[in-house]
């Protein structure tokens, strides 16, 4: 699965959490794509402390997210270098759900 890629961080728009999470695909020149949910720690503890006061995911006492990376910061640098070292570790696809295939 190594090789080129194309990173796609997807506009939050207006979204209270702007800057703080994110939809996200990488998509590989072989045709397959993998998508995951970005986060920072403040968009975490954003919505826990939402939770405290809607009473989701008992009362605050949890946050979960089946494909998250926490990145310091949403930008592509950071992105980049989490996938690359993500691929270089083997770690990729346990984080990551593939969501499409073309040429495989």
């Amino acid at each position: 699965m190594h090789g080129n890629y194309h990173l796609e961080i997807l506009d939050t728009g207006q979204d209270p959490l702007s800057g703080k999470s994110a939809d996200a695909f990488v998509h590989f020149e072989n045709g397959a794509s993998y998508a995951v949910t970005l986060f920072t720690l403040e968009g975490i503890r954003m919505i826990m402390e939402k939770d405290v006061q809607t009473g989701e995911c008992a009362g605050g006492a949890y946050f979960t997210c089946v494909d998250l990376l926490v990145l310091k910061q949403i930008d592509a640098d950071h992105f980049r270098l989490a996938v690359d070292d993500l691929l270089k570790s083997g770690e990729f696809e346990s984080v990551f759900i593939r969501c499409r295939v073309d040429n495989e």
